[in-house]
């Protein structure tokens, strides 16, 4: 005859599995992400390699902003989220095409 499970181990059971389906989203989020950075990755390189800086800029002021505008000025802004919204901010003061994309970015929020 098999042996019953206590409620305690079917719960234990359904845990355990909780987390592996929660791991396994983090996974693939991750790797999205990460499939996602090397892609700008990708084409920013090809940008460079063939000389059209001013596109590279334009490229990669989308995730500055983005960055700038949901995350840096968020109320849990830690000490390093702190030192890129002031590089970002430098940036901006120096870079017309970052100043624009910020801009651009808060208007659409």
């Amino acid at each position: 005859m098999p042996a019953r499970l206590t409620a305690e181990q079917v719960a234990w059971v359904i845990n355990c599995q909780l987390h592996v389906r929660q791991l396994q989203q983090k996974t693939d989020d991750y790797e999205l992400s990460a499939a996602a950075a090397a892609t700008y990755a990708v084409d920013a390189t090809t940008c460079i390699d063939s000389g059209e800086t001013q596109k590279v800029v334009q490229f990669l002021s989308f995730p500055i902003a983005h960055y700038y505008v949901v995350f840096a000025h968020h109320p849990s802004t830690n000490a390093g989220q702190l030192k890129l919204r002031a590089r970002i901010d430098e940036l901006a003061r120096t870079n017309q095409v970052v100043a624009a994309q910020i801009a651009k970015e808060m208007s659409v929020k």
